[in-house]
């Protein structure tokens, strides 16, 4: 049986979702995430009450997750509430059926808690974060302003996708939001020149994105955008609506609101003078866990999110220490975050050991591309990729398997990448993974190139294949 630590069930305006997390290390490792669209905000503003069928359907997918939960053995199991279920009259009533029929005490949130754990979630895996963040759901949209740690300036406002949706045409949408962002008082803390989109409907709007303007990747978390690179996207979905037309990249549960979803964003993006935009995919679920639960500070959320993911996927490496001390001579005069970035791939270069010799690159490469590091933006999933991929194949030579991460990574980033992943390729070979033994044969830059300063003969017996990586090792140097 597999066994979890922790799981969080959010009955939201719009959906109802269940994830469940391991906790390896000090990371929270999600291996199950299910959602259904219950609409239980549709037609809030008129009958306020909640959405007779929904209602129906968000207790039978509660049952199902209680049962799930069961399965798995989860001891800690959270469920949240948001806008649609506090506004509604018979909003608690609900809850407390929820809780009669299948034991789960729900926390139905106000809405500045709901902006201040959305916020929170945000600054979770992104600790860098200046500037607004919003949370749009079905029914309402909570404003937070970032500063690292710090949130505040957190407000709710009643105009979530599905009350747009069902108050008017896009017109007098526009007019509403309008005149919601009106009653919010000036604060120059709260305008900012970056703005953290979080909930599905904006996710959806940066999938659409990236799908219609051929975006290397499908990953919607993290995803940075130019405030200007993305008016086209709003207007032709403030304009166009869905016609009745599948868009790309958006589920068929949210076409109807995205015109809106992109309306808020356009209302958002010029009432705070936003320069740029970056989506995330952390918010009130992950924030509500991290206040419930004491994570501690960690070093490098990054290492941490890599070593979890190979803790779940493979053995862990117990000599990881020893790769790093054979790196680090290779690596003095790099910027912290590279070398946060340099200690991942370490973690991760064992990554498809298991896997078919042929095909362990680019088991390596996908795999890293997509891994859920919440910590890394695209541009470094793409660095790890690439990193991944040349330890197992040695050379940047499938183009188009590679195309995503080349890309996103400028000249400088991809012989970076290169230098890393050829290292650990000769650190492999040579010490067959059994990492300790690197010590005898230790690297250092001589005249700016890596030469091996010691030679331990029994490590180096069949050494053409060494010589072969150590040139080509220095030849990425002196490439440079």
């Amino acid at each position: 049986m597999k066994s979890a630590s922790i799981g969080i069930v959010d009955l939201g305006s719009n959906s109802v979702r269940m994830v469940l997390y391991r906790k390896v290390g000090g990371v929270l490792q999600p291996f199950f995430n299910e959602k259904y669209a219950c609409a239980l905000g549709l037609h809030l503003h008129q009958t306020r009450k909640l959405n007779t069928q929904g209602r129906a359907e968000a207790l039978e997918v509660v049952r199902r997750f209680m049962t799930i939960a069961g399965a798995y053995g989860v001891q800690q199991l959270y469920a949240v509430a948001t806008e649609a279920i506090r506004r509604a009259d018979d909003g608690q009533a609900f809850v407390d059926d929820i809780h009669a029929q299948t034991g789960l005490a729900v926390d139905v949130l106000s809405g500045e808690q709901e902006s201040y754990y959305s916020a929170l979630g945000v600054t979770h895996c992104m600790p860098e974060a200046r500037g607004l963040c919003g949370d749009l759901g079905g029914a309402s949209l909570e404003l937070a302003h970032l500063n690292g740690s710090t949130i505040t300036q957190t407000l709710t406002l009643p105009c979530g996708v599905l009350t747009f949706l069902q108050q008017g045409d896009i017109t007098t949408a526009r007019k509403r939001m309008q005149a919601y962002l009106a009653t919010i008082t000036d604060s120059p803390e709260l305008a900012a020149p970056v703005f953290y989109a979080v909930g599905g409907s904006w996710r959806s709007l940066a999938r659409f994105h990236q799908q219609v303007n051929d975006y290397p990747i499908d990953q919607a978390h993290y995803f940075h955008i130019d405030r200007h690179a993305l008016q086209p996207t709003l207007e032709r979905l403030i304009k166009n609506g869905h016609k009745g037309k599948k868009l790309p990249g958006v589920a068929r549960g949210r076409v109807e609101t995205m015109p809106y979803a992109a309306l808020i964003m356009d209302c958002l993006i010029d009432r705070y003078t936003v320069e740029q935009v970056v989506f995330s995919s952390s918010g009130l679920r992950e924030g509500y866990l991290a206040a419930k639960i004491a994570h501690g500070t960690s070093r490098n959320l990054l290492l941490d999110e890599a070593a979890a993911f190979v803790g779940v996927q493979h053995a862990a490496d117990p000599w990881l220490a020893d790769l790093l001390r054979w790196l680090q001579p290779l690596f003095l005069d790099v910027s912290p975050r590279l070398h946060a970035l340099i200690e991942a791939a370490a973690v991760l270069s064992d990554i498809a050991h298991q896997d078919v010799r042929d095909h362990q690159g680019i088991i390596a490469f996908t795999r890293c591309l997509y891994a859920p590091f919440s910590n890394a933006s695209h541009q470094e999933h793409a660095f790890l990729a690439l990193t991944l991929y040349i330890r197992y194949h040695g050379e940047m030579d499938n183009k188009v398997l590679l195309q995503p991460a080349l890309r996103l990574l400028s000249p400088d980033w991809q012989r970076q990448a290169l230098k890393v992943g050829l290292a650990l390729r000769l650190a492999k070979s040579l010490s067959g993974g059994a990492d300790h033994l690197l010590a005898t044969v230790p690297v250092q830059l001589h005249k700016g190139v890596p030469v091996i300063t010691e030679l331990n003969t029994l490590l180096l017996n069949g050494s053409e294949r060494f010589n072969r990586r150590l040139q080509k090792l220095q030849e990425s140097w002196l490439n440079d």
